[in-house]
């Protein structure tokens, strides 16, 4: 494996995120031997061991569970997106399809969207004609007859023959 495609693979925020999330168990385990062997060596009582074992335990685990959960809210939501507004377009003999990216808050992405689709139709409706918009119709005039020939023989028209 190369340099590059390491660093490619540790910059993945999956894989980063699971990275920050061992370490912190590995740093957790060490930290928590370390206090389970001085309170094996200091606390002679075998209740008292016990307690201050499960209690250690406990609070280490409690201290990652709120340094984590405060890491994935400074975290969460950011990612390389790109943060400007842009537009693009396809087209082919018949259709122009335009899409439209916009950043919004969260909160206000379905008046904004609301917003920006009224002000297209009505700079269409400005055009005076000249811009439509289209929309996919099918016509169905006649069905071909159907015939299904069954196993024994029977057979069964189509409703297509009574029109």
């Amino acid at each position: 494996m190369t340099e590059e495609a390491l660093n490619r693979w540790l910059q993945d925020p999956v894989v980063g995120k699971l990275v920050v999330l061992v370490a912190g168990l590995v740093v957790i385990r060490l930290l928590l031997a370390v206090a389970h062997r001085w309170v094996g060596r200091h606390v002679q009582d075998v209740q008292i061991r016990y307690r201050a074992r499960k209690g250690s335990t406990a609070f280490a685990y409690l201290v990652a569970f709120l340094l984590s959960h405060r890491h994935l809210q400074r975290t969460a939501g950011r990612h390389d997106a790109r943060l400007r507004s842009r537009g693009g377009g396809d087209r082919d003999q018949n259709w122009v399809e335009l899409t439209l990216r916009y950043v919004v808050d969260y909160k206000a992405r379905r008046v904004t969207k609301d917003r920006v689709f009224t002000r297209v139709l009505e700079e269409i409706d400005a055009t005076g004609g000249r811009v439509g918009i289209a929309a996919a119709t099918l016509n169905i005039e006649k069905l071909a007859p159907l015939e299904i020939r069954l196993a024994d023989e029977v057979r069964v028209r189509g409703v297509a023959e009574e029109l």
